[in-house]
């Protein structure tokens, strides 16, 4: 491991909306302390920042502000862990997005997998996801109403 790499700061991003507070609490303290098990120091975890941490503070708050609060801590970051189910998240695509603009690059293969293992290592997808998915298929290019073509008069 470079020397640099384990003093960079790395940013944990993952599902969060959807999932059941204990649930989401375990596998982002799991993603931490495995981070830290691998000598990493300056760990990230959105759990433990302020909206996070106090419900009634993120109900006060919201989901735009709250989502704008991480990404503006993401960007003081070197680099971001997606943990498994990342994509099926609607933050964690938007800090995957905001990371790659930001310069934050991505863990390596090699540690992902560690650190996946120590997650759980499945997909965990979020009850919004069925949303997604319908929307996904309503608007797909196979379902797309098919125009009839103009003859003219």
């Amino acid at each position: 491991m470079e020397g640099i790499e384990i003093t960079a700061r790395i940013y944990i991003s993952g599902p969060i909306s959807g999932l059941d507070r204990e649930e989401y609490l375990r596998r982002f303290n799991a993603a931490e302390q495995a981070l830290r098990k691998e000598g990493y120091i300056n760990i990230v975890n959105p759990t433990r920042l302020l909206p996070c941490r106090f419900p009634s503070l993120y109900k006060l708050l919201g989901y735009r502000i709250t989502l704008f609060y991480d990404l503006w801590v993401l960007t003081r970051c070197q680099r971001i862990y997606k943990m498994p189910g990342w994509r099926a998240s609607r933050g964690a695509q938007i800090e995957s997005c905001v990371a790659y603009h930001f310069g934050v690059w991505t863990i390596g293969n090699e540690l992902c997998e560690k650190i996946d293992a120590a997650v759980g290592g499945e997909d965990v997808a979020p009850a919004n996801i069925q949303i997604n998915a319908s929307l996904q298929q309503r608007y797909s290019k196979s379902n797309k109403p098919k125009h009839k073509k103009h003859t003219g008069l």
